[in-house]
């Protein structure tokens, strides 16, 4: 028995303690995502990615937001985004193959992305699907967010 709520709370009143660790911001959002609210976990993983910007975890949390509300295109965009920032994190491959199929395309794009993400091939699937972060246009990190956590977490309901 999960009590998402308890555990939402307590990662909100960390998120105040601990303004500046991208970490806790990304256990909030996993947490809301996991228990169902996507929308605000998009929130707390971009709170937690203007500290990290690089934070791959925090990418392919994100994808995996946008895939429960629907968003096939954004998902399959962040996975990959994520798949630039860690090459080495394989299972996303599977996750990023799923968010193109669910998209639904009968189109040469399609089918291009599929064998691209079938072979494994990052600067093919990058070329065919748009809007992948550019590690090297990725802002700084800051040393603190932009928002007061209060606003943010009041934005969201905490």
């Amino acid at each position: 028995n999960r009590n998402f709520d308890a555990a939402i709370q307590a990662l909100a009143r960390a998120c105040r303690l601990r303004p500046n660790d991208h970490t806790v911001w990304n256990k909030l959002g996993a947490t809301l995502a996991n228990s169902g609210k996507s929308e605000p976990a998009v929130v707390a993983y971009h709170q937690g990615l203007e500290l990290k910007p690089n934070y791959a975890r925090s990418w392919s949390n994100m994808a995996i937001a946008h895939a429960n509300l629907g968003k096939h295109k954004d998902a399959a965009r962040l996975y990959l985004s994520s798949l630039v920032l860690n090459p080495d994190a394989t299972h996303i491959w599977n996750f990023l193959q799923s968010a193109v199929l669910n998209m639904n395309m009968n189109s040469q794009y399609a089918l291009e992305a599929t064998e691209a993400i079938d072979q494994r091939d990052l600067k093919a699937a990058t070329q065919i699907i748009e809007g992948v972060l550019d590690p090297a246009k990725l802002p700084k990190p800051l040393d603190a967010p932009l928002r007061p956590p209060d606003e943010t977490l009041s934005s969201i309901g905490l």
